[in-house]
């Protein structure tokens, strides 16, 4: 192998582009207060080609919260990969709750798996 090209638009070795990924995790999101906090993600499409959330999008896994946190991700305007948290798999309508980020394009995995 010839190694990486760092940087923005590199190419991978084996000939692919570069993915930029970033990931955060534990948001614990209560209500839209809460999202006043990142306000990094309205550009973060220009440092990064995807986002992974590793559990906790919200803190008590309510629909409001899910679409308080639904809100805060979309205006990162890149593919958002979710994998819920324990604290969001507390809700007791979860199919709503999934209803709600994959309204606004969230990929959401229980279980499953994606290719990014």
């Amino acid at each position: 192998m010839n190694g990486l090209v760092a940087g923005d638009g590199g190419w991978a070795a084996w000939g692919a582009p570069a993915v930029r990924v970033a990931a955060t995790g534990d948001l614990h999101v209560r209500g839209s207060e809460d999202c006043q906090v990142v306000p990094e993600l309205s550009n973060l499409h220009t440092r990064a080609d995807v986002l992974i959330i590793t559990g906790d999008l919200t803190e008590n896994g309510r629909v409001a919260e899910a679409e308080a946190a639904a809100e805060t991700l979309a205006a990162a305007r890149l593919p958002v990969v979710a994998i819920l948290g324990n604290h969001d798999l507390r809700s007791l309508r979860r199919a709503a709750f999934r209803r709600t980020l994959e309204r606004v394009g969230v990929e959401v995995l229980d279980g499953g798996s994606t290719t990014v």
